[in-house]
């Protein structure tokens, strides 16, 4: 039996007549509008795509583009790309066109275009199956100039270094755009607001795992973030990316509990102080949620380590440094002490005094090892009536 004709047979003929002559010229702008038009409602890319002629016109036009064009490469597989979300099955042909066009030339980047293309570009380098270039993925989404292609640049690079080297690659990236977001002031706040919320969807605990050197990373980027940048955004702007900044590091500890007891995550943030104005930490640690939560899941670690008879002093000295001032951080030290009273007295005593009061030394011999070997032990059965915290 004859297949069914299309009910929109005209207009699949007139729009391949298009991309045919397309090809022949090397419009690939023009091919981009025509293929908008096939996914457009009435939608026809399908009937498009089950006509030779159609494939033959899109590997002579991605045939056709010189290796000296960065940006049309990068624009050329973000098409191909955005064919393969359309066109699932077709993947098998999509693919070698993909793998030929970045064997050509790997562009330094892929933020050309729009958001759109941008995106799609990373869905036609995972289309070709070729490596990934963890450098041109995290200058990608240091260049980003909107959310949406963050996410998927960020799984690319994930795909190719670790977490750590992921964080550290876009501290470098972000040095080398100072000049690029030196004015206006806030242009650099809002770039780094778009990654650290990106990192943060991507850094999925089933699907990630973190490496030792996150808390080291992290303090690098947070030291880089601004290098170079001599003017700094107003309060606002600047307190929203060091809440985002909190948000990120809350997010890493409860993705892996071994953080929760360990001092240098929540020191990571220290140099966050350069991201505000003069005057702008005490503020923001203040009046900011991130700071509070950030604080509370911290006592929540060392609580847990006083129970055991084990006071850890760098994590009472990173609570004060997350704290307004002195007296704030002893209130909740206090408040801390006073609303578990299965904190052993003598512990309970230290912590309500800021450290102040001595312990017995016999205390104080567990090292650090063993402080996150308790801290994991204790969370694993603390984690429901805990649950708030995580």
């Amino acid at each position: 039996m004859a297949a069914a004709p299309s009910k929109h047979a005209e207009r699949t003929t007139e729009l391949l007549a298009d991309i045919q002559a397309q090809a022949n010229v090397g419009d690939l702008g023009g091919f981009s509008n025509t293929i908008t038009k096939c996914l457009a409602p009435p939608k026809v890319i399908h009937e498009i795509a089950e006509s030779s002629d159609f494939w033959h016109s899109a590997k002579m036009l991605v045939d056709g583009i010189s290796a000296d064009k960065e940006g049309t490469i990068a624009l050329a597989l973000a098409e191909l790309g955005r064919l393969q979300a359309s066109l699932k099955s077709a993947s098998d042909t999509l693919r070698p066109m993909a793998a030929e066009l970045l064997a050509r030339k790997t562009p330094s980047h892929f933020c050309h275009g729009d958001a759109d293309q941008t995106t799609f570009a990373a869905k036609g380098w995972v289309c070709s199956a070729r490596p990934v270039d963890l450098h041109v993925a995290l200058r990608t989404i240091s260049m980003s100039e909107a959310p949406k292609p963050l996410l998927p640049w960020l799984e690319l690079a994930l795909s190719a270094g670790d977490v750590s080297s992921v964080i550290e690659g876009l501290a470098s990236c972000l040095v080398e755009l100072a000049e690029t977001d030196a004015k206006p002031s806030g242009r650099r706040a809002n770039r780094l607001q778009r990654i650290l919320k990106a990192l943060r969807s991507a850094l999925d605990p089933d699907r990630v795992t973190l490496d030792d050197r996150i808390a080291n990373a992290l303090a690098d980027f947070v030291a880089k973030a601004f290098r170079g940048v001599q003017l700094r955004p107003p309060y606002a702007a600047a307190a929203k990316t060091v809440n985002e900044l909190m948000y990120l590091v809350l997010h890493l500890i409860r993705a892996d509990l071994r953080l929760l007891t360990m001092p240098a995550i929540y020191n990571s943030v220290r140099q966050a102080k350069g991201w505000l104005p003069d005057g702008g930490w005490r503020r923001f640690t203040k009046s900011e949620d991130g700071a509070a939560k950030l604080r509370k899941i911290l006592l929540a670690g060392l609580v847990i380590l006083l129970k055991q008879h084990n006071p850890n002093r760098a994590l009472l000295e990173s609570h004060r440094m997350l704290s307004p001032d002195r007296s704030a951080a002893l209130a909740e030290l206090k408040a801390a002490a006073q609303a578990d009273r299965m904190i052993p007295q003598d512990e309970r005593s230290w912590l309500a005094s800021g450290g102040e009061t001595a312990l017995a030394p016999s205390e104080r011999e567990l090292t650090e090892t063993d402080e996150v070997v308790i801290g994991m032990a204790l969370l694993a059965v603390e984690a429901l009536a805990r649950c708030e915290l995580f």
